[in-house]
């Protein structure tokens, strides 16, 4: 299970993973932000990788 993914599939409920508690727009907003810098960095990284 990546913990990752379902704190976003949690944040796109409305709710926080960890506590199960409403979230806010602002906060589900917040972390869609997140994840996309996450996936940017970590595709740039790759990228670097793989022409090593």
């Amino acid at each position: 299970m990546n913990i990752f993914v379902e704190q976003i599939k949690a944040a796109r409920e409305g709710r926080n993973y960890w506590t199960g508690e409403e979230i806010s727009k602002w906060q589900l907003q917040q972390k869609m932000l997140t994840v996309d810098f996450a996936t940017h960095k970590r595709i740039k990284i790759q990228d670097k990788n793989s022409k090593i």
